[in-house]
């Protein structure tokens, strides 16, 4: 499952108002509401497994923890506007067990008056002006809400998505010890069995799986970037045992950690004779 959780957005409680800066995003998720306004060029993009091909004037958002994923055209220009759930506490009461009907606007007048909008937040300096970047938030939000419609959203509540959101970033903090649920449900004060399903209907993977994943993302890094052995960086990313590292990398990346190296190293090489 290559999807990571980004935590350090979550960690940036401002709203924010800029332009894409690079051409790709792998999929990811994070609590913010994330807003996506093409003004030119194309944009592929994937919400909640659902891919489409956005053109000019078109919209996409990503709500709370959906997994999403951005390619742009090289002559793409794409407006996004990153909102904390917590500046904007009027409408995730009233979107509470709510979600909207589709994640995509096509172009229409509708979606022209939102890249209006977005325009005319160009320079918007959330330092300087966050009351502004509040109001900003809440017109699109309720322009979407209009745009969208909404429909009631199966197993999520405001308690459940708050907990993941704990439970996420101590696990972005101690993902390379020992942990286990058992332990994370000391932490936070819940029973394990809770904290399973909320991940579960929230992440739509197991707690288990998603720790082996953030563990094989650090140690790919690793691979990537020291001359650790194997041993060792399976040791440094929390994996128990070497033998628990090599089948959850066979499992994702359809090769070991050893022909992974092998095949980066070979990479480095031609790339260096190519200079």
């Amino acid at each position: 499952m290559e999807v990571y959780f980004e935590a350090f957005r979550d960690r940036d409680n401002h709203i924010h108002i800029i332009k894409l800066h690079r051409k790709r995003f792998e999929a990811h998720f994070h609590s913010n509401i994330e807003v996506l306004y093409v003004e030119k060029g194309e944009l592929e993009v994937s919400i909640g497994g659902d891919k489409r091909i956005l053109t000019r004037g078109a919209v996409a958002v990503a709500e709370s923890y959906a997994v999403h994923s951005l390619s742009a055209s090289e002559d793409a220009d794409v407006r996004v506007a990153i909102i904390p759930v917590m500046r904007v506490p009027d409408f995730s009461l009233r979107h509470r067990n709510l979600t909207f009907a589709t994640p995509f606007l096509d172009p229409c007048a509708r979606s022209a008056e939102i890249g209006v909008l977005f325009r005319s937040f160009d320079g918007f300096d959330r330092r300087r002006s966050p009351m502004i970047g509040k109001g900003f938030a809440y017109l699109l939000l309720g322009m979407l809400t209009d745009a969208l419609g909404t429909v009631p959203a199966p197993h999520r509540t405001k308690d459940g998505v708050a907990v993941v959101g704990q439970m996420l970033r101590y696990m972005d903090e101690h993902y390379t010890e020992p942990l286990t649920l058992e332990r994370l449900a000391g932490e936070l004060g819940y029973h394990k069995d809770y904290l399973s399903r909320v991940f579960n209907e929230t992440i739509h993977t197991g707690f288990c799986r998603y720790l082996s994943t953030m563990r094989l993302r650090y140690a790919v890094q690793l691979i990537r970037t020291t001359d650790l052995s194997l041993e060792e960086i399976a040791d440094r990313a929390g994996f128990g045992n070497p033998h628990s590292f090599y089948d959850a990398f066979r499992d994702v990346y359809q090769c070991t950690p050893g022909q992974y190296r092998k095949r980066i190293g070979s990479r480095t090489t031609v790339a260096k004779t190519n200079e």
